[in-house]
């Protein structure tokens, strides 16, 4: 038998001393070094052990108002040592705070609880939240002894008054357990999914009834529209009641209290109590007051949710039937399951990012490698066919083949051009190089170019005299893009294009007759690798528009589209005469 087992034995009919000094166990320096510096401020006595027997001899030297011990030791472990410890009369009472470097499971955190264990902290341990913690159980030892001083000197009477105060706070022991095993609950449900929707839904039924009656969660989607994504409640009759009630007597968005005004100033809202009075306040009509009547509300907690630091959905807690009242503490923890929900959003949506960011990089390489083998197999065809050209062949036939040699060296140029351009806009890289010039004479130079390159193609031009800050071979860019599309998608018909402009802005308009874009489609086609007409018909990378939008963005410009099909689109920039 150890020393410390056989000191066991003598201390049964001892009455459990509260020591005043913090044990804290930990086998590595520097957490007992970061722990040391962290309770200080607390004024307390820190005596430090290496390992868990080392602790056990503390022990039996001194009783200790609390101890602090590190679960992963060699030799002995935490819960080894918590069970030991436990052992001893003497020690019973003590207050054990569990440190562990990993995150745990339900089995460990159960474990911990039926070996004493008050708490339980996961490393790395933040200073403040391991000091009130602290705080709060030596609290608790003063208040304990000086409940014992009092015993001695009261009466029956007062005794029992202060064995019901001390029940009491062993029922508030036993909730705080509950609350931090619920929050373990919760954490475990929350990273069990990517799918937002059914973790949020697994939540809400997890709330129900371990400490709401009832449990709500509303997020703002990308539309700005508020929706309830998940609801639950003890009596499954009552959802529908409760879905009814939201969608004929929806909360205003500029209420001063509820879900909107949560999501609004980022803030809890806590009701300890909900009396009749404030239902009657609240009801837009008796219908309205009726609803809400048969709900039973009494008590309600509604905490926010964010996404990046922005509010972006709230979860509404309320009792009823079980006659609880929410407190403080119970919003606290509200709180914290919150946090924990904001950070399980953030996390699904950078999922989905991740996603369309693959799919757009697999599509891009797809398109990529498609438009870029067929002017390389051109190129070769001619290639080979001018490597087998007879000497005596007319010079004016070896100019011909050259001419399209050179066609498809530069369409190979240009979808170069439009690969690098990509990976400078998506990458924000893209450096502008602002120089003075006139709109109106570069567009008629770029229509002048493209007439001699197309001489089928029908372009007007109306442009006037616009000088303004740009930079040129960005909006020379931009500019033929535009006109190229009006001519590929022209349908051989005629294409106009005007410049003209005020004392602040340029504005550059390019419209054709040819085969439109549907409404449905107009919306999309300034993203990468949109299209509105058939890939195959027209060919392409899918980015000229896309590139061309981002251009005019850099410029702190606008571009609109109008279009009806089989009629004609216009294309419209609006530039700034000056940069921002």
């Amino acid at each position: 038998m150890s020393q410390y087992s056989e000191d066991t034995a003598h201390d049964d009919e001892l009455v459990v001393p509260i020591g005043q000094d913090i044990l804290v166990v930990d086998d590595d320096p520097k957490n007992l070094v970061a722990i040391e510096a962290a309770l200080g401020p607390l004024g307390r006595r820190l005596v430090l052990a290496h390992s868990g027997t080392e602790a056990l001899s503390r022990l039996l030297e001194q009783d200790f108002a609390l101890i602090l011990l590190d679960v992963m030791m060699p030799k002995m472990d935490g819960f080894e040592a918590a069970k030991l410890i436990r052992s001893r009369e003497r020690n019973r009472a003590t207050p054990i705070i569990f440190i562990t470097g990993l995150a745990w499971e339900e089995t460990d955190i159960l474990r911990s609880y039926e070996l004493g264990a008050f708490d339980f902290l996961v490393k790395p341990v933040r200073a403040e939240v391991l000091r009130a913690k602290a705080s709060v159980f030596l609290l608790l030892q003063e208040r304990t002894l000086a409940l014992r001083e009092a015993l001695a000197r009261i009466h029956d009477r007062e005794l029992a008054k202060l064995y019901q105060a001390e029940q009491a706070a062993r029922l508030l022991a036993e909730l705080a357990k509950r609350r931090a095993l619920f929050l373990s609950q919760a954490s475990a449900i929350l990273g069990a999914s990517l799918d937002i929707d059914d973790t949020l839904r697994n939540v809400a039924q997890a709330a129900v009834p371990g400490i709401a009656d009832w449990c709500a969660v509303e997020l703002v989607g990308e539309d700005g529209v508020l929706r309830q994504v998940a609801v639950a409640h003890v009596d499954p009759t009552k959802i529908t009641l409760a879905r009814e009630l939201r969608e004929r007597y929806p909360t205003p968005p500029d209420a001063p209290t509820g879900v909107p005004n949560v999501i609004r100033t980022g803030t809890s809202e806590l009701y300890t109590e909900i009396p009749d009075a404030m239902l009657v306040q609240g009801a837009r009509d008796p219908e309205h007051l009726r609803l809400i009547r048969e709900l039973g509300l009494r008590s309600a907690m509604i905490v926010p949710i964010f996404d990046r630091g922005r509010a972006v959905g709230a979860i509404s807690f309320v009792t009823a039937e079980s006659g609880e009242r929410y407190s403080a503490d119970d919003l606290q923890m509200a709180e914290q399951l919150g946090e924990r929900a904001s950070v399980a959003i953030a996390n699904a949506r950078l999922y989905e990012q991740a996603k369309v960011a693959i799919q757009l990089r697999d599509d891009f390489v797809s398109i990529a490698g498609h438009e870029l083998r067929t002017p390389l197999a051109t190129l070769s065809l001619q290639m080979e066919a001018l490597l087998q050209i007879r000497d005596d062949t007319p010079i004016a036939e070896v100019r011909h083949r050259g001419t399209k040699l050179a066609k498809q060296v530069a369409r190979m140029s240009s979808l170069a051009d439009q690969l690098l351009d990509v990976s400078q806009l998506a990458t924000k890289r893209l450096e502008l190089a602002h120089e003075r010039f006139d709109l109106g004479a570069l567009a008629r130079e770029i229509v002048a170019r493209i007439t001699d390159e197309v001489p089928d193609a029908r372009i007007s031009i109306d442009a006037r005299e616009v000088v303004g800050r740009w930079d040129q071979a960005r909006i020379d860019q931009v500019v033929t893009n535009l006109v190229t599309n009006a001519i590929k998608y022209g349908d051989s018909k005629p294409v106009s294009v005007r410049v003209d402009g005020d004392a602040t802005e340029a504005i550059l308009t390019v419209a054709d007759q040819g085969i439109g874009i549907a409404t449905d489609d107009q919306a999309r086609i300034f993203e990468r690798f949109e299209r509105a007409v058939s890939p195959r018909r027209f060919g392409g990378l899918g980015l000229g528009l896309w590139i061309v939008k981002q251009l005019v963005d850099a410029h702190g410009g606008s571009i609109n589209v109008a279009s009806t099909p089989a009629t004609g689109t216009t294309f419209t920039v609006t530039l700034p005469r000056q940069p921002a």
